[in-house]
Order: C-alpha cells, then structure tokens, then sequence
C-alpha cells in the first residue's frame, strides 16, 4: 500500500518518530478525527496516535458513505496492515467500537496480527442487540434528528443550521446503520484483549451488556466504571491513559 493510500484511512495528528506503539481510534457514529488533535501531548510518549477518516467526512467528504462492515473494513485493512510495524491498541468510542473489533478480528483471522489490547468505550457489546435497542437508523427524518438532539453531543450550531444539518444527518444515520446492522460471529473470540470503559453517567449504555465484551476474546477482559456520560474519552484523557498502562 502506498503512504497516500494509508493516509486516506488514518490521519496521524502529532508524528512521534520515537514511538513504540501505534493507538488506532475509531471514531462515534458521524465523527472525525478533529477531537484526536485535541490530545496532544495528553498521551505516554510511546505512543503514535492515529485516527481513522471514515469516508464522508474530514479529508474523505467527497467520499460515498458506507453502511456496510464488511466493505469498510475491506477497505480500511490494508491501512491497518501498514501501521503493523509496531504493536497496536485499538480505541473504538461508540460505534467504532463495532468497527474496531470488526477490523481486529479480521487482522487476526487473515493477516496473523494480534492487537495488543483492544478499548472500547460507551458501547454495549453488539451480541446484545441494536446500540439502542431499537432501529434507530431506520426511523423517518424527522422522529431521527429528534433522538440525535435527545442524545446530545452534537454541536448546536449544526443542529440549528439547515445546511449542515442536511450534510450532517447522512453520516450519521449510515454509521448508526452500521453499527445496528453488524453481526459479531460469537464462535470467533479475538486473542486480543479486551478493557471496557463505561461513563457512570452514560444512559447510553448497562454495565451489564458492557461486561458481555468478555465474551468477544480469548484473552484477558477488564471492565470498569468511570467518571464521565457517554463522551468522557474527549473531556479527560485519564481512562484511557490507564487502559493504555495495562496494554
């Protein structure tokens, strides 16, 4: 794979040439990865940060949306192959979660690589149903932007704007397809393992079908509550720089 091919997947915020491990994060439904410059210096000096561009937003808005795991993750592969010179930690937030384990399985099962450790954050295991236990991505226009508005974090100045709100609702209605549609083969447990990272205020999420992550690897599984709703990981790097002590 050429660099500009990886660089169409992964957008790398702060090169690190002394680095030791890649952190590959997977965005929420309709994010980007404007929060990840955001981390700066916030991260061990070991590791090379490295955000995934979905298409249909940052440098690939031109890019047709993909509703389909199976085809992302085809896509997304080679990207992932390119970044396995050092070991890497997969962070998946929300429904890069699904994705994350998704490309995690298929790096095993198909390249021989193991991930380190894999961190998922504000997502119930996808064996326990749709992310909000009903067909979100299906509902009409209208009844759709009033549970996203209902969910919360997305700016206001988008919601209350006609143009991007109408550049907006695409992204996330097929990255909440995604996530809804995904079937996760319950026979394949990962060798990676696995930390699962709820917000104590996440209404989002159970504890309950937080913990069912452990199912999902044939490895260590470490679940804990932490400070926070449903998108702590962008207000306080602390979780996760914890998560990444144990990889």
């Amino acid at each position: 794979m050429s660099v500009s091919e990886r660089d169409r997947w992964l957008c790398c915020p702060h090169p690190r040439s002394a680095a030791r491990r890649n952190l590959v994060c997977f965005p929420c439904a309709a994010g980007g990865v404007g929060p990840y410059y955001q981390w700066g210096t916030d991260l061990p000096d070991q590791y090379q940060l490295w955000g995934v561009q979905m298409p249909g937003r940052d440098q690939r808005f031109r890019d047709p949306l993909v509703s389909d795991m199976a085809e992302l993750v085809l896509g997304l592969l080679p990207a992932l192959v390119a970044c396995a010179d050092r070991p890497l930690i997969f962070f998946g937030h929300s429904a890069g979660a699904y994705v994350a384990i998704e490309a995690a399985r298929r790096l095993e099962r198909e390249q021989g690589i193991t991930v380190a450790r894999l961190i998922v954050a504000g997502s119930n295991a996808p064996q326990t149903g749709a992310p909000l236990h009903y067909r979100l991505g299906e509902l009409s226009d209208k009844l759709f932007l009033a549970e996203i508005r209902n969910l919360g974090g997305t700016p206001q100045q988008v919601l209350d704007h006609p143009e991007l709100l109408a550049l907006f609702l695409p992204v996330m209605r097929a990255d909440i397809r995604l996530a809804e549609n995904y079937r996760v083969p319950l026979h394949e447990p990962i060798a990676a393992p696995i930390t699962a990272l709820r917000g104590e205020d996440d209404w989002h999420t159970g504890e309950d079908a937080m913990r069912r992550w452990g199912e999902l690897t044939r490895g260590d599984f470490q679940f804990r509550n932490v400070a926070g709703d449903h998108f702590f990981p962008y207000r306080s790097r602390r979780s996760l720089c914890e998560a990444l002590d144990e990889s």
